[in-house]
């Protein structure tokens, strides 16, 4: 299990499923509890939103959004130099290459809106 109780193995003997294929498919909005009804779908008018969401529901556990706190994403953003999404979505797709750090999980889509929703915090 990661930090953020995402189950990223099965334990077959005490009956525990690996969530990660099934978050990859559907994405982490449509499966995760709690997420508000109007961002389990991203649209172009809810992208950051979402990205947010996804942000709070993946990297929240280890890291604080603003520019201070534990692990704080927007001083990393900006020592990384992280102005586009683009750029944030080659951070992420390198994650696995971390060994402190879970993988992103979740659709294309939802990696884009992740990736637009940090770049965001770029000041």
């Amino acid at each position: 299990m990661y930090a953020n109780q995402i189950i990223a193995k099965e334990i077959v003997p005490k009956g525990v499923k690996a969530e990660v294929p099934v978050i990859n498919e559907k994405g982490i909005l449509a499966v995760a509890p709690f997420v508000p009804k109007a961002l389990r779908e991203i649209t172009e008018g809810n992208r950051k939103e979402a990205g947010k969401m996804i942000a709070l529901i993946e990297c929240s556990s280890c890291h604080a959004f603003g520019k201070s706190g534990l692990r704080p994403m927007g001083a990393l953003v900006e020592r990384l130099g992280l102005k586009d999404a683009d750029a944030v979505e080659a951070v992420l797709d390198a994650l696995e290459g971390y060994p402190s750090m879970p993988p992103f999980l979740g659709t294309a889509a939802e990696k884009k809106a992740l990736a637009a929703y940090l770049a965001s915090l770029y000041q």
